[in-house]
């Protein structure tokens, strides 16, 4: 009795969430934002605030959104999805890897699906992922050309201060005597 209700709750998020999908790809925020108001259940209308502030180009938003489903039940795949590159988008690689290592593993353990669909999933699980230490490495090679700048400009102001101060120890003293 419990998974069939399971099942029909999951069927209509689901059917709530294809709605909300094709009034966002049609541009009517004003829409999906209403079906989220008509959403009773709390992941439900999590999930479908995720997806029209992710759209909606809130990717700190979408990852808030995200990280609340994701509290309630931690194998919403879409909202690993959405967490993954909202943090990707922010450039928070931390949470990119660690969220992409979820989608992955989500996506292959994925039941319930068609072949196409899970492939589909688990292409776009490896992408993300790839996306993700990407970023990690672009992080790393940022901090290192940090340090390396910082390195220089703390040296030319050390250089500039040395000769300055063998400029002025040149003009404090004469060859000749004074008369």
């Amino acid at each position: 009795m419990n998974a069939t209700l399971l099942l029909v709750v999951a069927l209509v998020t689901q059917a709530g969430i294809e709605h909300v999908r094709e009034t966002l790809a049609a541009g009517d925020f004003h829409s999906a934002w209403a079906a989220l108001g008509a959403e009773s259940e709390e992941l439900g209308r999590l999930r479908i605030r995720t997806e029209i502030l992710y759209r909606a180009g809130d990717p700190a938003g979408a990852l808030r959104a995200a990280r609340a489903g994701l509290g309630i039940d931690a194998a919403q795949i879409d909202l690993l999805y959405h967490a993954t590159g909202a943090a990707i988008w922010l450039e928070d690689a931390a949470d990119a890897v660690a969220y992409s290592a979820r989608l992955v593993q989500a996506a292959e353990t994925l039941v319930g699906q068609g072949p196409e669909e899970r492939r589909a999933w688990q292409e776009s699980a490896r992408n993300l992922a790839a996306r993700s230490e990407a970023l990690v490495v672009r992080q790393d090679e940022l901090g290192r050309t940090l340090k390396r700048l910082r390195f220089v400009s703390v040296g030319g102001v050390v250089f500039w201060l040395v000769a300055l101060w063998f400029v002025l120890r040149s003009q404090g003293r004469s060859s000749k005597p004074v008369s």
